[in-house]
């Protein structure tokens, strides 16, 4: 995953509030064992699901389900963060 604040700064400033609050909000909601943490590839597609619905993004779900098998891989070796999950979602979801 490339720099991830530095490619949250690039996206225009209304975008990334949209971003966080929508993914600040969901997060917990997904976060199924509340360990701050989402480590199953359920809760990720879950989560992933209801922000490209929120947020509007123009992402098929091909290409949705494309990043999610990129992100199990990812997530065998470590569960996503709130702040990973960000940049996963700007640097897959948000190109």
């Amino acid at each position: 995953m490339p720099g991830g604040e530095a490619d949250l700064k690039s996206q225009p400033s209304s975008g990334i509030d949209d971003l966080d609050s929508a993914i600040e909000t969901l997060f917990q909601r997904y976060d199924l064992d509340m360990s701050n943490t989402i480590h199953s590839i359920e809760e990720l597609r879950q989560l992933s699901v209801n922000v490209v619905s929120r947020l509007d993004l123009d992402v098929s779900l091909t290409q949705l389900d494309s990043a999610l098998e990129r992100a199990s891989v990812q997530m065998e070796n470590q569960a996503f963060t709130m702040e990973t999950y960000k940049e996963w979602v700007v640097f897959e979801l948000c190109q």
